[in-house]
């Protein structure tokens, strides 16, 4: 009876943490390569929490970089200023938009080629130590100010120039 007491606590449990897998989304997610002459490129994608507890992203990390960093663009009074952050938090039932002129990663020393078409591995690191695995399509930059963009700056805004402060 023992046995099958904890076979079903056993079973249940792992119903639980399949199903807590599946609570965290990443979606929509692509990088640009970088810049001529530039070694760092960037990468965006929406967050999705469908669980009930909060879910905090703190760290990415991917083959194509020495490192990656999550970013997000300040506001210093008149000026916009891009700095790495320690975390994203994603609400209960929310979403967050890693976009042009907000949060984004940024991916440091490119090592790799950035071939777009190809699809390059991440995986974002959760506080409560878990880790999702994404696989992030290269895409090719559009012209800024497209039709399509509806943003007021466009990519290259969060490309770092030489010699950019990492705080």
């Amino acid at each position: 009876m023992k046995r099958v007491f904890l076979g079903i606590i056993l079973a249940l449990t792992a119903q639980v943490a399949l199903a807590g897998e599946h609570d965290f989304e990443v979606v929509d997610a692509f990088a640009y390569p970088p810049l001529q002459g530039v070694k760092n490129a960037v990468a965006y994608m929406e967050l999705h929490n469908h669980g009930t507890e909060p879910v905090r992203v703190t760290g990415i990390t991917t083959a194509l970089t020495e490192h990656a960093e999550l970013h997000d663009h300040i506001d210093n009074g008149d000026v916009m200023r891009m700095q790495r952050i320690d975390a994203i938090t994603v609400a209960p039932g929310e979403a967050v938009v890693l976009e042009s002129g907000g949060k984004h990663v940024m991916l440091i020393d490119v090592t790799e080629p950035m071939v777009p078409g190809d699809l390059v591995k991440m995986q974002l690191q959760l506080a409560d130590g878990t880790r999702k695995n994404i696989q992030v399509p290269i895409i090719r930059r559009q012209p800024a100010h497209s039709a399509s963009d509806h943003s007021h700056h466009s990519e290259e805004d969060d490309e770092p120039m030489a010699g950019h402060a990492h705080h």
